[in-house]
């Protein structure tokens, strides 16, 4: 069985489906698990993957003698098979628009920050000097924010959480065009 795209023709072996001869279709081969008359292949012919070839010893003939299921498979870490699609979609846009992640330590009492926001990015800022800039803008854009919350009062893990993702969120998009999963971790002391 061959995968990704390789061909089996009886010259050789050929990493694109671009042979120099014409293809066994499935109008050749019965569209059965198992024909009942298996088709003879000639010099030159082109198995697509999923077809079963038997090759007689000591000759160059083959035939195709059966039918299997083939195509892509996902592995996903010790799991085989279908990954989940939100895995997927998440994944995809990882890849893409990469992540951020701040860390933010406030005081129980006063709500203020007790330590420098910390801004971790991957994935979207690739120049250091850029990287710098712009963290640095939105560390300042997120200070200035949870001072406003702390002279409101403003003491709930969610609401602190939200503020934070929506402050780098409007940052990050008005800067760079980009759109990175932001994770916020609030941290009371």
């Amino acid at each position: 069985m061959l995968g990704g795209g390789a061909v089996l023709w009886l010259g050789g072996w050929s990493p694109s489906a671009q042979a120099p001869a014409a293809a066994i279709s499935s109008s050749q081969v019965a569209q059965q698990e198992h024909p009942a008359q298996p088709a003879a292949l000639s010099a030159g012919s082109l198995i697509a993957s999923g077809y079963v070839v038997a090759r007689r010893k000591a000759t160059v003939a083959a035939e195709v003698t059966g039918k299997v299921q083939a195509g892509m498979v996902f592995v996903d870490g010790l799991e085989l098979g279908d990954a989940d699609g939100a895995v997927l979609r998440d994944r995809q846009q990882l890849s893409e628009d990469g992540i951020l992640i701040a860390v933010v330590t406030l005081s129980v009492q006063t709500g203020k920050t007790v330590r420098p926001i910390e801004l971790v990015a991957r994935g979207f800022l690739h120049d250091g000097e850029t990287e710098q800039d712009v963290l640095g803008k939105a560390a300042a854009a997120l200070e200035e924010r949870l001072r406003e919350a702390a002279r409101d009062r403003v003491t709930g893990q969610t609401l602190l959480k939200q503020d934070v993702h929506d402050v780098l969120a409007d940052h990050v998009f008005k800067t760079m065009r980009r759109r990175p999963l932001i994770m916020p971790v609030v941290v009371e002391v």
